[in-house]
């Protein structure tokens, strides 16, 4: 896991920061970032706290589980409460 490595090499807040970094503007969410929606920049800004909790509950507790479980979650709320 790239967190666990850089983490490893450099201490656990380069870690957190790189992976949350390479995650956000990853190609899974790069679709948000090419889209016209002026919403783009506060959607980044948005996964990207959202990935520093995600990164700090996995460092805090070493278990993706845990972490898998919140982005479920999230997902969750995501697809409930959109208006489409």
């Amino acid at each position: 896991m790239v967190q666990l490595e850089i983490g490893r090499r450099w201490g656990a807040p380069a870690g957190i920061l790189v992976a949350n970094v390479l995650y956000t503007f990853g190609p899974l969410h790069w679709t948000y970032f090419s889209s016209p929606l002026p919403l783009a920049g506060p959607m980044f800004g948005s996964i990207f706290v959202v990935g520093l909790f995600f990164g700090l509950l996995f460092s805090r507790s070493g278990n993706l589980w845990i972490v898998t479980v919140f982005h479920a979650i999230g997902n969750a709320y995501i697809v409930t409460s959109s208006s489409e």
